[in-house]
């Protein structure tokens, strides 16, 4: 079924009728005019694809009407239909590019068709958009898509495709002019409503999304405003609109045809009209259950539990470090070892980090109304230090945020810092606002004693596999020796983690650590059970 628009201009009534029996079972929306102003109103009114135009009229031939008509949309295709056009005009038109076709009457009613057909798969080739939507032409998502396939793009990209469904059933039951009417009226929406590009072809509209640090609240308003067309005009036929989303990589070529041809692997995202639109080679389904993570839970699900850091001086909690969980559908909690891989690998992390940073900074302000003065620790990547996403957390355009210096910052030495200059300037300013820097995992990462000489940590906490191999390995207790002694003199605090049991303590506090966390002390507690470990360990009063 084609959608397009024709016009037909001949100032003989006749022809134009038996132009009409000729194409309406192949072109259903027609217009016709034996008039050249009207055809010219008409190309101005409504979104005409191809243009089919007799030389020998009043008032203005052929060639002129449809050089005027190319200067109102460049994009229009033209055929002229004439049996006694001058061979001038018509190498004129050909030669401003105002004429896709000359055919002679009387015409070949098959090659008519044909002209038109190849006339408006030219147009897809070469126009800049798509005339009745005035969407971007699928032609240059195919563009985009080859550019990521080739380049190996590090960032994912999701094609969000909204789909009218029973589009057949429509044209029968209303007619192709009130369905085209729909997809522009639907294109048009889509247009101004998102801050994207969008490509059509047939009834479907496509937009791309990436999956980036910004992408979770860009990918739920993006699916949140095309499923929220408002389908306001009564006149109109009811219809129904589904979402799809893929990844683009997915896609040797995308088409309504190919989205047809995928529909029997699709897979519905939540309760609403949202679809996975799968690949039978698809192998992995990483990006998928990445999705529908992202939409049914979102950052609001990123839930923040905190393990106590204990004094071995004093056996007070004098801190703890924030460690992220997931929420559940059933109320249990998943670890991060089963979400955190998948939201670093396609570049989602920021919202995690951003999340458990607000809920260490509401916890802060209660914790000292009871007169808990403890730091709250928060994991980071070095690629987020180094983009400066925590600075601009802490800091507003005026001056730092309540508490901030209530808080360490860790950055896992297994992750590698791209540029130690950036990162060195990233925490300067961190540490203005009073923040502390810990390197985490120390003595398992990229370049150990050569990052805390090179950086301004302030903590070094010691990897756990250090801490759990104490007394049974002479290799790993001498790198335990080196770890404290290198930290002692760079005057650095010492943390140690995963400390399960006495033995491992009483070494740790001959080594000069100081602080240690783990299940000898308590597991990581939710918010409330962590104030009340708190408040029983330090013997704060309740009501204070």
């Amino acid at each position: 079924m084609h959608f397009d628009k024709i016009l037909l201009v001949d100032d003989e009534l006749p022809i134009l009728k038996s132009l009409i029996r000729t194409l309406r079972m192949e072109f259903p929306e027609l217009y016709s005019t034996t008039c050249v102003d009207e055809a010219l109103e008409i190309v101005q009114r409504e979104r005409i694809g191809v243009v089919i135009s007799d030389f020998r009229m009043p008032k203005m031939n052929g060639v002129d009407l449809l050089i005027k008509i190319k200067t109102i949309d460049p994009n229009i295709s033209t055929i002229m239909l004439s049996g006694q056009a001058e061979l001038s005009d018509v190498t004129r038109a050909l030669n401003v590019g105002a004429l896709h076709k000359f055919i002679s009457k009387p015409w070949d009613s098959v090659e008519l068709v044909e002209e038109i057909r190849h006339a408006i798969s030219k147009q897809g080739e070469f126009a800049h958009v798509d005339i009745l939507t005035k969407c971007k032409p699928i032609r240059k998502l195919n563009e985009l898509a080859i550019e990521v396939n080739n380049n190996g793009n590090d960032v994912s990209k999701l094609v969000l495709i909204a789909d009218l469904q029973e589009t057949n059933t429509l044209n029968t039951t209303y007619g192709v002019p009130k369905v085209n009417s729909m997809l522009e009226e639907l294109g048009d929406y889509l247009r101004n409503a998102l801050n994207l590009d969008v490509y059509r072809d047939q009834d479907k509209f496509f937009v791309v999304v990436d999956c980036s640090a910004e992408s979770t609240s860009l990918l739920s308003e993006t699916i949140d405003s095309m499923m929220a067309f408002p389908h306001s005009d009564p006149e109109q036929p009811e219809f129904k609109l589904r979402l799809l989303i893929s990844e683009i990589s997915s896609w040797e070529e995308i088409s309504s045809q190919e989205v047809n041809d995928r529909k029997c692997y699709m897979e519905q995202l939540g309760k609403r009209q949202l679809f996975w639109l799968g690949d039978e080679g698809e192998e992995l389904d990483e990006l998928k259950q990445l999705v529908r993570f992202l939409l049914e839970n979102g950052a609001d699900n990123f839930v923040a539990f905190f393990q106590p850091q204990v004094n071995v001086e004093t056996g007070r909690v004098d801190g703890c470090e924030a460690l992220v969980r997931r929420r559940l559908e059933n109320g249990q909690y998943e670890l991060p070892t089963k979400f955190v891989p998948m939201l670093t690998k396609y570049n989602f992390i920021d919202d995690l980090t951003k999340s458990v940073v607000k809920q260490a900074m509401m916890l802060l302000p209660e914790l000292l109304e009871k007169n808990i003065d403890i730091r709250i620790a928060i994991n980071t990547t070095a690629t987020q230090l180094e983009k400066g996403i925590l600075r601009q957390l802490f800091k507003d355009e005026s001056s730092a945020v309540a508490h901030v210096d209530k808080l360490d910052i860790e950055v896992t030495e297994t992750q590698h810092i791209n540029d130690y200059s950036v990162a060195r300037n990233e925490m300067d300013a961190l540490k203005e606002l009073g923040v502390r820097l810990a390197i985490d995992d120390f003595g398992t990462g990229y370049s150990g004693f050569e990052t805390i000489c090179e950086l301004p940590f302030d903590v070094l906490k010691i990897d756990g596999r250090f801490i759990k191999a104490l007394g049974r390995s002479h290799a790993d207790d001498a790198i335990l020796n080196s770890i404290t002694d290198s930290a002692k003199s760079l005057h650095m605090e010492i943390v140690a983690e995963w400390v399960e049991d006495a033995r491992q303590l009483d070494v740790l506090r001959k080594q000069g650590c100081k602080y240690v966390q783990g299940y000898l002390f308590s597991p990581p507690l939710e918010r409330d059970e962590f104030v009340r470990y708190v408040i029983d360990k330090n013997g704060v009063r309740d009501d204070d």
